[in-house]
């Protein structure tokens, strides 16, 4: 099995990281503790208190949203047979079988599969594929 080199923080990115888990940390604890969100976090020392702004601000300000979620093969191969029919090959060039970061061509074929099972797509010839929410094409 295959595994991509292990990723690590630079050191600037090291000390975001300290700092954001150093003060989310004290607000987890002072949650616990009972404190209601409101107000300065207890325990924070004064110039924190004084220079921060409320903890739901400062969250709501830091916290990114969050990505949208991947395209998945499954997405990939229904998004290929959007314009109709097409054949297991055509299906394994649409999604990118072959090229870097590309999907296995096992994996299309265990997609496909997944989705006939799901309902989702059909066998409309020998090696071709169709969703079944489209209307058989008048060829």
């Amino acid at each position: 099995m295959e595994s991509a080199p292990l990723v690590d923080f630079t050191r600037e990115e090291a000390d975001v990281f300290r700092r954001a888990y150093d003060e989310a940390l004290e607000i987890a604890v002072a949650l616990l503790d009972g404190w209601d969100g409101k107000g300065d976090v207890p325990g924070g020392t004064a110039t924190e208190a004084a220079t921060a702004p409320a903890p739901a601000e400062a969250a709501s300000s830091r916290v990114p949203a969050p990505p949208a979620s991947a395209r998945t093969l499954r997405d990939d191969v229904l998004a290929a047979l959007a314009d109709g029919p097409l054949r297991t090959r055509e299906i394994r060039a649409a999604v990118e079988v072959g090229t870097e970061g590309g999907p296995a061509s096992g994996s299309v074929d265990n997609t496909l599969s997944k989705l006939a099972e799901a309902g989702l797509v059909a066998r409309v010839g020998h090696g071709m594929w169709a969703r079944t929410d489209q209307p058989p094409s008048q060829s």
